[in-house]
């Protein structure tokens, strides 16, 4: 493809414009990805959460396609490399990476992220956070990385010469090198992301989110208001007033209630005496409980000497499904054109279309799939989602 002799196409502000956009991409790939690390390192104890390790694991993987992949492909257009044995190596590894692996890696993870939402609305066990739960997501942030290993290596790095640095592939073997690494796990991962978003179950277990300040208030007012209306105090519910057969009056210094002193008989002022439902310890059934208030679900503890952690409602399986959207809309298309009509050119590389129609469609999806470990993390940083582990 000699774009030199190409009248109307003008090959160095093509050029111009290709580096210019590398390090512009580099860079905010990074800056936004290590910003997304951080966010989660804040988080109280976030190596307890195999969502928060898988999170970190793939923007690690983004931040290494910026200064490896996207590095030596700027480097390529800034200076010539001499094709060689390392050289091919490093240059095939770099077209893997960022074309098939890091899309199976994406692809896969956000499954597994669906996967483990799924899990912890499901499961009625209580987050421990113990040393299992470290090691469970570490195992769980790199079954994503595993797969990619042990599926896409195999298929687009065989048939290569490393000495000419030219290989011989089937037809067959790129285009399923193209479904199996992106198209596959892109429609998987918005598949379950849609079974995620039907979920009814909108709170994980108790134990496992904390309320913010502005919640904790709603709540203490609540109760405060609760408390007025003759709620009595959990500690001392469980006190009536003293009753002997020489006195069968109440004791008018009763601890709990505080009642002016009476000489009448006690049917004589019924209405000073809490309610029958007041004397004797509440009864907790299912239908009691939870407490919903403003969108928060609370949960009643029945004992005062063990706290129990409120449970949160949240958005984390729209989010889920928009970051499956996300994925699908701005990686697969780029897939799609690969496989219609790059694979379709004649070995003397003909084109169909004009060139200077090709390189824009070519390069403007390769753009478009480099906004996704961009829009990602952005996505993720939202308080809606990082909010609970």
């Amino acid at each position: 493809m000699d774009l030199l002799n190409t009248p109307d196409f003008d090959f160095d502000a093509y050029i111009k414009t290709t580096k210019a956009l590398h390090i512009v991409f580099i860079i905010v790939i990074v800056l936004c990805n290590g910003a997304l690390i951080f966010r989660i390192w804040r988080q109280k104890q976030f190596f307890y959460s195999a969502k928060y390790l898988l999170l970190v694991s793939l923007s690690i993987g983004d931040i290494f396609l910026a200064l490896f992949s996207m590095v030596v492909s700027t480097r390529t257009l800034f200076q010539d490399f001499a094709i060689g044995e390392l050289t091919c190596s490093l240059l095939l590894t770099v077209g893997v990476y960022q074309t098939h692996l890091i899309n199976f890696v994406h692809g896969t993870g956000l499954v597994v992220l669906s996967a483990e939402y799924m899990h912890r609305c499901r499961s009625n066990s209580q987050r421990t956070k113990t040393q299992t739960d470290i090691l469970r997501g570490f195992a769980i942030s790199c079954v994503p990385w595993i797969l990619g290993l042990v599926i896409i290596l195999p298929l687009t790095m065989a048939y290569m010469d490393m000495e000419t640095c030219k290989g011989v592939f089937p037809i067959s073997r790129l285009q399923a090198a193209g479904i199996v690494s992106t198209i596959l796990p892109a429609v998987i991962a918005l598949v379950t992301a849609i079974c995620v978003s039907c979920i009814k179950k909108d709170h994980v277990p108790q134990q496992q989110i904390e309320l913010t300040p502005q919640q904790n208030q709603v709540f203490s007012n609540q109760v405060s208001q609760w408390n007025t209306q003759g709620a009595p105090v959990i500690d001392g519910y469980n006190k009536q007033p003293e009753m002997t057969p020489q006195n069968t009056h109440p004791t008018p210094t009763a601890p709990q209630y505080n009642y002016p002193p009476q000489t009448a008989p006690y049917t004589n002022y019924p209405q000073q005496y809490p309610p029958p439902s007041y004397i004797s310890p509440p009864t907790y059934t299912p239908a009691m409980n939870n407490t919903q208030v403003n969108n928060v679900v609370i949960g009643l503890n029945p004992n005062p000497h063990i706290t129990t952690t409120p449970v949160v409602i949240n958005n984390e399986k729209n989010k889920i499904l928009s970051l499956a959207l996300l994925f699908f809309f701005l990686v697969v298309p780029q897939v799609i054109f690969y496989l219609a009509y790059d694979l379709n050119m004649d070995i003397n590389h003909n084109f169909a279309l004009p060139k200077v129609a090709y390189y824009s469609i070519h390069d403007g999806l390769m753009w478009l799939m480099l906004l996704r470990p961009i829009f990602t993390p952005l996505m993720v940083i939202a308080p809606s989602y990082l909010q609970h582990a």
